[in-house]
């Protein structure tokens, strides 16, 4: 498991004992090592992600619920 895999399982983790739901997709990339989750809390209208490259946080924010699927490549991502 890379820096960024380990990254984002960390997230996961910290959304899941909060009660929030969570897709992830922990290898977006083949070129980059490209990590992002997000998460929300049930009902809400917005979603808070976290994007890891190269194993740091490359960027974090709330998005709203539509835009999921645009910040994930869909073929390998992971309801939780």
């Amino acid at each position: 498991m890379t820096a960024t895999e380990m990254l984002g399982q960390k997230a996961i983790q910290s959304a899941l004992q909060k009660g929030w739901q969570v897709v992830a997709n922990l290898n977006q990339t083949d070129v980059l090592d490209m990590a992002t989750v997000i998460a929300w809390k049930p009902n809400n209208s917005q979603a808070y992600y976290a994007r890891y490259v190269e194993g740091a946080l490359s960027s974090r924010g709330w998005i709203p619920m539509d835009r999921i699927e645009h910040m994930l490549d869909s073929s390998d991502q992971a309801l939780f």
